[in-house]
């Protein structure tokens, strides 16, 4: 019988113990950014600005809802076509990128090199939402920022782990202020105070939430002095779908970011690029409509 019962003891504490092994791995699992071939991960995002009177107090508040996509492709891994438009609709925009594990995300250009931004979407740049490389506590690492002048982009910040677990919690926080000279209107602009809080979802590979906080302030024309706006932007993952097979979502792909650089010059894309996107199903469908409603707008 005391044998019996040691034997049970011995189990239960080796249960014990695997069990908390376990959780202690998966507290300092690795932050992994993955974009699966053939698969489509969907997030929201909600923009919220609102200026800011002499006394810093917001006015109301202008929202718009977006969805984005990264639809992975292949070959390679991380190969993917991000997607943007309304929450409720169809794409409107359309960019090959690299989603590497690091989550340092940057648009390929139809040669099939690496621009040095990703592209920008709103102002939301995924580039906000740094990984560490191991369990670091706190690092500094270069974020490249989409929506700052090309020659501002770079900029170091300081990244801080705020909890562990399989959804780790961090805050990024840039320097007190960027500035520079807008170069079509010649004014003085300035983000100020930009802070991301966002959590990274270990077990699926994708950023679970995120929000985003910052003040833009820009210089107005004579006789008033400046502008100010308060800008939230908030992330929350969507989910993950079957996107089909990556051989068949390439090509359109393809198509998509080729039919991009046409709307990006405010001109209809070719008929040949078009009639490759306009039978497109899955999470290419209504990219064609998507676009068309686009350069309607902007013109």
């Amino acid at each position: 019988m005391r044998t019996r019962r040691g034997l049970w003891i011995t189990i239960g504490c080796l249960v014990v113990a695997g069990i908390g092994l376990s959780l202690f791995a998966l507290a300092f699992r690795s932050c992994r950014f993955a974009v699966p071939d053939g698969r489509e991960l969907a997030w929201s995002l909600r923009v919220a600005t609102a200026t800011l009177d002499a006394r810093g107090v917001a006015g109301p508040e202008r929202i718009a809802t977006h969805r984005l996509a990264l639809v992975g492709i292949g070959p390679g891994p991380g190969t993917a076509a991000l997607l943007a438009g309304p929450l409720e609709g169809v794409p409107g925009s359309a960019w090959l990128v690299d989603a590497p594990p690091d989550g340092r995300v940057r648009q390929l250009g139809p040669d099939g090199r690496l621009a040095e931004a990703a592209p920008n979407v709103a102002g939301f740049d995924f580039n906000l939402l740094p990984l560490p490389l191991g369990a670091e506590q706190e690092w500094k690492p270069e974020v490249v920022w989409a929506a700052l002048p090309a020659d501002r982009r770079a900029v170091t910040c300081t990244v801080k782990r705020l909890r562990s677990g399989a959804t780790p919690q961090f805050r990024c926080t840039f320097p007190t202020s960027v500035e520079w000279i807008d170069a079509a209107t010649g004014r003085y602009r300035q983000v100020r105070d930009l802070i991301a809080i966002y959590r990274f979802d270990t077990l699926r590979g994708v950023p679970r939430e995120a929000r985003i906080t910052f003040t833009l302030r820009e210089e107005l024309p004579p006789p008033a002095a400046f502008t100010a706006r308060r800008i939230v932007m908030d992330l929350a993952y969507l989910g993950s779908s079957s996107a089909g097979d990556p051989a068949d979502l390439r090509p359109l792909a393809n198509a998509a970011a080729a039919a991009e650089g046409w709307i990006a010059t405010r001109r209809l894309p070719p008929p040949e690029v078009l009639a490759r996107l306009r039978t497109a199903e899955g999470p290419f469908r209504g990219l064609v409509e998507g676009m068309r409603a686009r350069l309607a707008v902007r013109r």
